[in-house]
């Protein structure tokens, strides 16, 4: 690996993680503010969806942003952007307190910008290192994803609770600015492709080529609706496990949080070893991987029976079995990143990825309601069960499918290029 391609990963990794840690300190800090100013779950709850809901819509107006336009000016334009948004929004505190709309306002366009942000990085990433460095690249900002994911409420908090808001915000501001100043120095032509891009389109005839694109490729789907699923049952341990836990089997919310935080780790853990590995995706790496997602589902749901009453044993059981599917999941993810890099054209890379993307993170919602829904009526135990069993069917479902059989042809090509002639 040479010095350039070494200080691109650096200064990706390092100016994707500073934004990513500020876009979720701030979500968690305003939350919090919300929900003291108003002392209203609605608005907190408000709050939280106008963080998701640009992600679910502008994903692919952002990918065709993405393949379009100049990716260096793009992502390093939306730190600067997201950046002096902070900045605003601390001199006004200097004035006077924050209001309700103004809050809505500035996490709205924090959002997009944040939208924009990921999809322009994941349309460049093959263009800042070599293909056979897309997997290294994916692990090692899983592993700081994780980081982040699981210190960003506690790093959050800290702040909330030691500084005012203003020095929250101008803090927040600072690191924004400091990301835009790492991606500013990002080579994002050190493995661009020498053939000339297609003429343009219209934005909107741009938009429909993707979704023909897309739709054209069966694999892309067939991986498209597997996200989607598994998305959609991660989505229920949101609501399912601290209801179980904490209102239910009384646990400490300090347990529940060390809980959480251990199987957060399980996605640093899995990233860690699948970076090691350097593996691509396979039908066998998909199908076991989801396979122990199903187990640990079912798992975590058995061990919220009433036959194991109240107890921390039950608190272990489930702590352990998440953190094996955290592990599993991210067994998976890394893979079909990689994935995506390499088999989509790169004249489609961002239309494509946010077209799935879209489409995955909008089940959240859906799935929250639901098993919102679903927690009224029945146990945690026959909810998890039944989601785990389901997961399990529709992973055999994908093994006899004949279309994720293409993801063996690079395997068996391989095996018989080392066979002795």
């Amino acid at each position: 690996m040479e010095n350039r391609e070494k200080r691109n990963i650096i200064l990706s990794v390092a100016g994707m993680s500073v934004s990513r840690l500020g876009s979720l300190i701030y979500t968690f800090a305003i939350g919090l503010y919300v929900l003291k100013l108003t002392g209203s779950g609605q608005s907190f709850g408000v709050t939280l969806m106008l963080g998701i809901l640009p992600r679910v819509l502008l994903g692919p107006f952002a990918g065709n942003f993405a393949d379009r336009m100049n990716k260096k000016a793009l992502i390093v334009g939306s730190d600067l952007f997201s950046g002096i948004l902070m900045m605003v929004l601390y001199s006004y505190t200097l004035k006077g307190n924050l209001t309700l709309p103004l809050i809505y306002g500035t996490t709205l366009l924090l959002s997009i910008s944040s939208v924009l942000l990921d999809s322009t990085f994941g349309a460049a990433q093959r263009d800042i290192v070599r293909l056979e460095s897309l997997t290294k690249l994916g692990s090692l900002r899983q592993s700081l994803d994780s980081i982040i994911n699981l210190a960003s409420p506690m790093i959050g908090g800290v702040i909330y609770t030691v500084f005012p808001i203003s020095a929250f915000l101008l803090i927040n501001g600072i690191s924004f600015l400091m990301s835009s100043a790492s991606e500013y120095f990002i080579d994002f032509n050190f493995n661009k492709s020498s053939k000339e891009p297609a003429v343009r389109q219209s934005f909107f005839k741009d938009m429909k080529s993707g979704f023909t694109y897309t739709r054209k490729d069966n694999l892309l789907i067939g991986i498209g609706l597997s996200a989607l699923m598994l998305n959609f049952f991660l989505s229920s341990l949101g609501i399912i496990i601290p209801l179980a836990l904490v209102q239910q089997m009384g646990i400490e919310e300090q347990l529940y949080g060390l809980s959480t935080s251990i199987i957060s780790l399980g996605a640093l853990f899995g990233a860690v070893i699948i970076g090691r590995k350097n593996s691509r995706l396979t039908r066998n790496l998909m199908i076991r991987s989801l396979v122990v997602v199903g187990i640990c589902f079912t798992l975590i749901g058995v061990a919220m029976h009433s036959f194991f009453g109240g107890s921390y044993f039950a608190l272990i059981l489930i702590t352990l079995f998440g953190f094996l599917l955290m592990v599993s999941v991210t067994f998976v993810n890394v893979p079909i990143g990689v994935f995506f890099q390499i088999r989509v054209d790169p004249a489609y890379l961002g239309r494509v990825s946010s077209i799935i993307g879209s489409v995955c993170l909008g089940i959240m919602p859906i799935a929250y309601i639901l098993y919102g829904f679903l927690s009224e009526l029945y146990s945690p135990f026959l909810i998890l069960t039944i989601s785990g069993s389901l997961n399990i069917v529709i992973v055999i479902i994908m093994a006899l499918s004949p279309v994720f059989r293409e993801l063996d042809e690079p395997v068996l090509r391989m095996e018989a290029a080392e066979e002795p002639a």
